[in-house]
């Protein structure tokens, strides 16, 4: 299997336009990132939620420096309702390459679009950044002397290593199945056949009342407030500002 290291930033940078903008930098706890680059991919393993054990899952939280997201950078902002949650993976098969940054991957409805190509009624696929994953696929994107280094502690404390990794963003709203939330929506990548990335700052991703759904204002809530707000009102800075 041949290795190719690089630093978070650039791994991170497969979810910028989802994450706020190109300008962010990144902070992790738990091992380096890097990317690694197999010969062979193997049969992914998708994991259910319902089949994550606590016992047997390493958590880790990551945190990014936080920027605006700017309007000019926003491809589609739509009204979504997440269908499915399939399963957690680092692996992007479009470049062929392991990624530090565990995602989760599965489909979406676009109940309104708000700006953008996004059809209404139709479903698209996403990837959005945190999700369980198994450890050997976190491990593959992981600096090699740092996992042997995770390998040779368990064997030291006679404790197994975790079967599944967990990776959850600081302040991010946790995707769940057949919830409604106003998204920022990049255009489509070409990773797992094609899909479209999620937000994943406070203010790019919100849960949304659905009471509200068939009112002139659908509310949006604020993640910085917990206030609810009309989706018509959310603003995003241009550049010059």
């Amino acid at each position: 299997m041949k290795k190719i290291f690089v630093n978070g930033f650039a791994a991170f940078m497969l979810f910028a336009a989802g994450c706020g903008g190109a300008d962010v930098q990144e902070e992790t706890s738990g091992l380096p990132l890097s990317e690694t680059v197999p010969e062979e991919r193997e049969p992914e393993q998708e994991i259910p939620a319902e089949a994550v054990d606590d016992k047997k899952t390493l958590k880790i939280g990551v945190s990014f420096d936080y920027v605006p997201a700017r309007e000019e950078r926003i491809a589609n902002k739509a009204i979504i309702r997440i269908l499915t949650i399939d399963g957690g993976d680092t692996y992007y098969d479009d470049l062929d390459i392991y990624s530090g940054q565990i995602y989760s991957y599965g489909k979406f409805e676009v109940l309104k679009s708000i700006k953008g190509n996004l059809t209404e009624g139709e479903e698209y696929q996403y990837i959005r950044v945190g999700g369980t994953a198994t450890y050997e696929q976190y491990a593959a994107g992981q600096n090699p002397e740092s996992v042997e280094k995770q390998e040779y502690l368990s064997e030291k404390e006679s404790s197994e290593l975790p079967e599944n990794v967990t990776m959850s963003v600081a302040g991010a709203v946790v995707l769940e199945e057949g919830k409604v939330y106003f998204a920022v929506v990049d255009d489509e990548t070409p990773t797992r056949g094609g899909s479209h990335i999620l937000g994943c700052f406070p203010e790019d991703f919100r849960i949304v009342d659905e009471n509200t759904l068939d009112a002139d204002n659908i509310l949006a809530m604020n993640n910085f407030t917990g206030a609810w707000e009309p989706v018509s009102q959310i603003e995003f800075p241009d550049f010059g500002e």
